[in-house]
Parts: structure tokens; C-alpha cells; sequence
């Protein structure tokens, strides 16, 4: 029979495997890359967004931390808002010289990511819920349908999805899976709405930046065809971080 870890002692685990990946990361060389034409998107929360052409096609992924290794003056960080092909959009809490607007070049730091999770890790206090406990069933947790009837104006949801919206409503911990193009962010925003409803907070969180953008844009959607404009009005619901989608 195998041992139940306590919360403790998985993050004790997690926060060992992030320090070696940190280790083995930390030997593998740094990628630069060249950046040009650069040119200011907008200036929003304190971050400068600037959009780039690069002058070799990458693949970075949303929020990977970049230090600009050409203005050794004045040392700056960056974070990858997108990257498509060639094109670049960074966003920056302080303006980028006239110079770095023409060329400028970036180094990206494989470890940050890590390190700043391994830190978040370590800092995790969870409370009287214990959600984090009851995400790994390390605790019972509660599980419920909530057979209130699910109208959300013209969505409307197929039989699995008004599930998923009742066991999630009803219960404490839900996890909604499914391949490309099964509903997965209209579900996510019908069970925020419902929410907001009853007076609940809700946080959206995802890999991307396009990710949460389009699941808030839904949730909107739904506040607007719902006559539930109030929530939008009285700013219940917020986009935190550099947009990728125009608002």
C-alpha cells in the first residue's frame, strides 16, 4: 500500500525537482535574439508594450522573461507577450531607448520561469479551504450537482458541458479537459458567470496570454447577453497583465 504525502511533504518534492532542472538548465547555452523595427503598441498597468520583427523566425513562449544584452548602461528586462513567426511583442515597466527601438537584442533566461515558480512554492499558505490539498486528494473534498437550470442568454450548453457548469457549482474542486474545439472556454465562462451571480470571486488562469484573453472576452459576452452588464460596470470582472487580444 502506498504512503499518502502530506502537502508539506509534496512540495518538499516539487521544490527538489525544480533545483535540479534549475542545475540542468543552467549548463545549456543561452539563446539571443535580434529584434528591429521596433515600435510602441501602448502604455497600460506600467508595463510599455513595443512589437518587433525578428530577424530569424522563433517560437517564444507567452511571459518567458528577456534581458536586453545591448544597452549595457542602462540593464532592462522584458517579458514575451507573443511571439508569431517573426513577429515579437514585449512588454517592458520602462520605455525602450530610440536606439533599442532600431535593433535591439535579447537573451532569454531559461531558469527564471523555474525559479520564480520554485519561490512561489515556498511561499504557498492555502488556508482554511485546503484547495491545494484537495487538488492532489490529499484531503476529502466535497462533490455535488447543483441543479440550478443553466440559461446564458444564446449559448446553449450541450448536455456534458451543463454538467460539468453542476458538478462544478456543486462541489469544490473541478477540473474541465478536452480536446481543441469541445466548449471548454464557454463552459469556464458560463461556471464564472454563475459565480458572479451569487456574490463569488473568480480567478481565470491559463499558460497564455491569448488563453485568458479569450475566456474573459467570453465571460463579457456572457455578462452582456445575460443583462448582467453591472458586473463589467462596477469592474468584478479584470484582466491583469499585458493584453495579446485588442480590448
Amino acid at each position: 500500500m502506498n504512503a499518502v504525502l502530506t502537502l508539506s511533504q509534496m512540495l518538499h518534492e516539487m521544490d527538489r525537482a525544480l533545483d535540479d532542472e534549475i542545475k540542468e538548465k543552467s549548463n545549456s547555452k543561452q539563446t539571443k535574439y535580434i529584434a528591429q523595427d521596433g515600435k510602441l503598441l501602448s502604455e497600460e498597468g506600467g508595463h510599455y508594450i513595443y512589437r518587433f520583427t525578428l530577424a530569424e523566425p522563433a517560437d517564444l513562449q507567452d511571459d518567458v522573461p528577456l534581458s536586453v544584452v545591448n544597452d549595457t548602461a542602462h540593464p532592462m528586462r522584458c517579458i514575451v507577450v507573443t511571439s508569431t513567426g517573426s513577429t515579437l511583442t514585449i512588454a517592458c515597466d520602462k520605455p525602450l531607448p530610440a536606439e533599442l527601438l532600431q535593433c535591439i537584442e535579447l537573451c532569454d533566461d531559461s531558469t527564471e520561469l523555474i525559479k520564480r515558480l520554485r519561490s512561489a512554492l515556498k511561499e504557498v499558505n492555502e488556508g482554511e479551504a485546503q484547495l491545494g490539498s484537495k487538488c492532489f486528494k490529499l484531503v476529502p473534498y466535497r462533490s455535488a450537482i447543483d441543479t440550478t437550470n443553466v440559461q446564458f442568454g444564446k449559448y446553449q450548453p450541450r448536455p456534458r458541458q451543463k454538467q460539468a457548469v453542476q458538478k462544478s457549482l456543486g462541489g469544490e474542486v473541478s477540473f474541465i479537459v478536452g480536446p481543441p474545439g469541445t466548449g471548454k472556454t464557454d463552459t469556464l465562462a458560463a461556471i464564472a458567470l454563475k459565480h458572479l451571480q451569487t456574490g463569488c470571486s473568480v480567478l481565470i488562469a491559463a499558460q497564455t496570454n491569448i488563453a485568458v484573453d479569450t475566456a474573459i472576452m467570453r465571460l463579457c459576452d456572457f455578462c452582456l447577453s445575460t443583462n448582467n452588464k453591472h458586473f463589467l460596470a462596477n469592474g468584478q470582472v479584470v484582466r491583469y497583465a499585458p493584453l495579446k487580444r485588442p480590448s
